[in-house]
C-alpha cells in the first residue's frame, strides 16, 4: 500500500517599493452630457501638461476609470414628501501615472499637478516594477518551506521521503503594495510657482506570503 505525505509550504518575501503609481480622479457634473465631457478632458489636458513638466513624458499618464451617470438630490417638498432633482451628468475620470521610485520626482509631480489649479484627489502607492521576479521567488520559498517540513516529518518519524506527486496551488492573484500610503486633495487655487518642499516619504517594505500544498511519496 502506497503512503503519501501531505504538506502545506508557506512562501514569506519582504521587497523594497521601486515603483511609485500615482492615483488622480477628477470629477466634472454639468447639466449638458458633452460639456461635462469636454470638462473632464480639458483637466486631463492639464495634467498631462503638469506631467510633462515635472519631467515625464505626458503620455504616462493612463486612464484607469472612466464613467459618466446621472446625479440627483431630493428636496423636501411639502409634508416630508421629497422631489428627485436633476443635477446633470457626473464625469468621473481617474488617471494613473507610474514611474521609477524617487522622492524628488513624486514631489515635482505633486507640485505642478497642485499649480495646475484642477481640483482633484490624489493617491500615492509605491509597488515593484517587476513583479513576475518578486511572485517567482515566493513560489521558490514555499516550495523549499514545504520539502524542509516533510523532510523534517520523515525524519522524526523514521520515514524515506519518495517522489514528488502533486502540487495545488490556486493561481489567486496577489497584491504587490507597500501599506504606505499618501493622500491629498487639491483645491483649484493653484500654489505659488517655483515652491518645492520635499516630503520625507521612506516607503514600508512590501511584505506578501503565498502558499502551496505538496504531495510525496513515503516510504
Amino acid at each position: 500500500m502506497e503512503k503519501f505525505i501531505t504538506v502545506k509550504g508557506i512562501g514569506r518575501i519582504s521587497v523594497k517599493p521601486d515603483l511609485t503609481i500615482l492615483s488622480l480622479g477628477i470629477e466634472t457634473i454639468d447639466l449638458d452630457f458633452d460639456r461635462s465631457i469636454k470638462l473632464a478632458g480639458k483637466r486631463s489636458d492639464a495634467f498631462r501638461a503638469a506631467i510633462a513638466k515635472s519631467g515625464l513624458a505626458k503620455d504616462v499618464l493612463k486612464t484607469s476609470e472612466f464613467t459618466i451617470d446621472k446625479a440627483y438630490h431630493y428636496e423636501t417638498v411639502k409634508f416630508n414628501d421629497q422631489k428627485k432633482v436633476f443635477d446633470g451628468w457626473k464625469c468621473f475620470h481617474l488617471l494613473k501615472v507610474e514611474f521609477p521610485h524617487d522622492v524628488r520626482q513624486l514631489t515635482r509631480v505633486l507640485h505642478f499637478v497642485a499649480e495646475s489649479g484642477v481640483e482633484t484627489s490624489v493617491e500615492v502607492d509605491f509597488s515593484i516594477s517587476d513583479p513576475v521576479r518578486v511572485t517567482d521567488a515566493l513560489l521558490a520559498d514555499a516550495a523549499k518551506n514545504a520539502r524542509r517540513k516533510a523532510e523534517t516529518l520523515c525524519a522524526a518519524l523514521d520515514a524515506k521521503l519518495g517522489k514528488l506527486v502533486k502540487i495545488d496551488y490556486d493561481w489567486s492573484e496577489i497584491s504587490i503594495i507597500s501599506q504606505t500610503k499618501s493622500r491629498a486633495m487639491f483645491d483649484r487655487a493653484p500654489i505659488p510657482r517655483g515652491v518645492f518642499s520635499e516630503p520625507e516619504i521612506d516607503p514600508e517594505n512590501i511584505r506578501i506570503s503565498d502558499s502551496a500544498t505538496f504531495v510525496w511519496e513515503i516510504g
